[in-house]
């Protein structure tokens, strides 16, 4: 079974049988959800975890509150929320494996001190989890596809066809989503394949580093360089998102979970890629060279080739370092 037989159905909400989730078992999806791509690897998440408790209906699910650091640079908050909707989607992905739901919740903004979490943490997702009425998947191996993609940013001079890359996002891509079309979607995706594209998007992102001084200092020469090595990457995806959605669960949280949900599922195909945000991306001038709508802004750029070199894996903190479990409120 490939992911991407998995991915159209993993946005489903499920369907709880009313057994809960041991910690151990937590820990255990958690250990593999971290392997989320994030920023410098400051792995800015946090987790706290009500246990589940007997209510009218019986079994309830566990509740994860998921959360990160409050107060910083607008800039790396808006990494890390990016990171922390990545893990999410790692988790969905680990949990479906066993047979465990995920299901994603309104975050309790009226209970500052819910789950006891920090007054300077900002919650960014709260999830009921528990097993589910869903056939776990034996044989799947997506757990390890998880632990094993990386961030690779030097490629093969190997073309990457656009019909694959429009196979993997339709996967990648709730199926409510897909079947409704772009115009019902916050986000939407430009593509940069072709030598024209790659041509353009190069000469933009050149252009928005004109009025640095350390640009201007750098001779003719190395700016062709940089302009190269920009023009030779295989393959980019622009994801661009409505502003008025950027802190929404489908609207953020969404395409964050379709751009992982991608990566894995390219990552499976041979396909390695980096993920850059970088400030030049913010800049007017950027949008208007790509002709975003007002009210629209980029994300990110998945850039992506076929691996020529892939790095070693970097240590993740095991989850435990960064749970606690607090009694349910029900009994």
């Amino acid at each position: 079974m490939k992911l991407t037989d998995l991915l159209p159905a993993i946005w489903d909400e499920p369907i709880f049988t009313g057994k809960p989730v041991s910690r151990e078992t937590l820990l255990s999806l958690l250990d593999v959800a971290v392997w989320a791509p994030n920023h410098h690897l400051r792995e800015p998440w946090t987790f706290t975890w009500m246990e589940s408790a007997r209510n009218a209906e019986g079994q309830a699910p566990g509740m994860l509150w998921i959360g990160m650091p409050a107060g910083g640079k607008p800039r790396h908050e808006a990494d890390d929320e990016a990171a922390v909707w990545c893990l999410v989607h790692n988790l969905r992905i680990a949990a479906r494996e066993q047979g465990i739901g995920v299901r994603l919740e309104k975050a309790p903004a009226d209970r500052p001190e819910a789950a006891g979490r920090p007054e300077k943490e900002k919650v960014v997702a709260v999830l009921a989890i528990g097993y589910a009425d869903m056939t776990p998947l034996a044989n799947a191996a997506f757990s390890s596809l998880i632990r094993e993609r990386r961030t690779v940013r030097q490629f093969a001079d190997r073309k990457v066809e656009a019909e694959l890359v429009r196979e993997l996002l339709q996967a990648c891509t709730p199926q409510a989503s897909a079947g409704a079309g772009d115009a019902s979607r916050p986000w939407r995706v430009i593509e940069a394949g072709s030598d024209s594209e790659r041509g353009a998007l190069a000469d933009l992102m050149m252009a928005q580093l004109k009025d640095m001084l350390a640009y201007k200092i750098v001779p003719g020469k190395i700016k062709q360089v940089f302009r190269q090595k920009t023009f030779a990457i295989p393959f980019n995806l622009i994801f661009v998102l409505e502003d008025s959605r950027a802190k929404e669960a489908d609207g953020l949280g969404e395409v964050c979970g379709v751009m992982q949900g991608f990566q894995l599922a390219a990552w499976e195909r041979g396909l390695g890629m980096t993920w850059s945000s970088s400030e030049q991306l913010k800049y007017p001038d950027f949008a208007r060279g790509l002709g975003l709508a007002p009210g629209e802004s980029v994300l990110g750029i998945l850039h992506m080739g076929y691996a020529a070199k892939v790095p070693k894996a970097r240590p993740r903190t095991p989850a435990e370092k960064k749970l606690r479990f607090v009694p349910s409120e029900r009994n």
